[in-house]
């Protein structure tokens, strides 16, 4: 006789959500919490204990991608709210049509939130390699410029002529060429990211210091390789959705993938400022001298060389100036007591010979 396990007990009571054929809204529910809540916390963490203090323009880059992200996670949980992850048939047009509204912004504001966390990226490696040629910088100053081409670019690509039922696989018509306007969209983002993990191997490799601090520098940016699975997931996701022709529920797994790319995008950006990699890089490839690792081509991103390096600089510079002022102080007593001696001396001459004179009056 063959055995068959039993089916689980019918949910009873409130639940936070629930998982049936029609209705499965539950795993997006949860990752866009987990999404949101971990990338907050990864955030305060950034401002509160490793870039205390010691703020520069890569983190208001990355505040404002932080920014983008609330509004993001606000129009997911509106379009849950709406009916998203359910089939169609539970959810009524005017649902609907919020529902695509709100997906429609989300991927806007996607869109400028990978802005963001790459510009803050890419001027945190413009501040650690300061000290390279200048025709290497011009490398990051170009990728700087191709990600804001990409970011302008992309949020006009996915939004002019198209009609927000696209993100609900209906009304393709309204916007000729989606999925295609997609795949380049994902296809330079992926190409931008491959550039800012290759940006800081192609200064080290002139660089003449040991292996293993290369390779701590590399691991800090090599964090953002993952971005490029999750770009490919999003995209194949997205692309068998509209494909699919569903009546609603298989929208789920692109929800789901857009949220990890957003939440590993922005947290990935923290990861090359903490104190292992920075000081692993300042310590080896960055020391051309003393003043060269501390000073900083414009004050605001200075924090990056954590901040105690400069105030031992300050400390020093200031010994040394105390040192000068005590060797100046000293040559200046010096010279008053040689002057006074001189002085002294030409007094007790002219006394010496004011006494003689009544001395020799005398004897004459």
């Amino acid at each position: 006789m063959s055995s068959s396990l039993p089916l689980p007990a019918a949910p009873t009571g409130n639940r936070f959500a629930l998982v049936t054929p029609d209705d499965d809204s539950a795993p997006v529910t949860i990752v866009t919490m987990l999404s949101s809540i971990f990338t907050i916390l990864v955030f305060a963490v950034r401002l509160g204990i490793v870039k205390r203090k010691r703020y520069g323009y890569d983190d208001c880059l990355l505040s404002l991608g932080h920014v983008v992200a609330l509004g993001q996670w606000a129009a997911i949980f509106i379009a849950l709210d709406n009916g998203l992850g359910k089939s169609t048939k539970l959810v009524g047009n005017r649902e609907q049509n919020s529902s695509a509204k709100a997906l429609f912004a989300g991927r806007i504001l996607l869109i400028l939130s990978l802005c963001f966390s790459k510009l803050s990226i890419l001027l945190l490696t413009r501040s650690l390699f300061h000290w390279e040629k200048r025709r290497k910088i011009l490398i990051i100053d170009a990728t700087i410029v191709l990600v804001i081409i990409w970011g302008l670019g992309a949020t006009l690509a996915l939004s002019i002529d198209c009609s927000p039922h696209t993100m609900l696989g209906r009304g393709l018509t309204q916007c000729s060429g989606h999925v295609l306007r997609l795949r380049i969209v994902m296809i330079i983002d992926i190409i931008t990211e491959c550039i800012i993990f290759g940006i800081p191997i192609l200064f080290l490799y002139a660089v003449k210091v040991a292996n293993g601090t290369k390779l701590l520098v590399i691991a800090a940016f090599a964090f953002r390789l993952p971005l490029v699975a999750f770009s490919i997931m999003y995209l194949l996701s997205f692309t068998s959705y509209i494909d699919s022709k569903s009546s609603g529920t298989a929208i789920v797994p692109t929800m789901i993938w857009q949220e990890i790319l957003l939440g590993y995008s922005l947290m990935s950006a923290t990861i090359p400022c903490l104190k292992a990699f920075v000081e692993g890089f300042t310590t080896g490839g960055g020391r051309l001298g003393e003043i060269e690792v501390v000073r900083m081509p414009y004050e605001s991103e200075g924090s990056y060389e954590l901040g105690q390096m400069r105030k031992n600089m300050h400390r020093s510079l200031e010994r040394l100036e105390n040192i000068e002022d005590t060797g100046t102080h000293l040559q200046h007593s010096r010279r008053r007591s040689r002057r006074s001696n001189s002085k002294t001396i030409e007094e007790a001459s002219i006394r010496s010979q004011t006494s003689e004179q009544p001395i020799i009056g005398m004897a004459i």
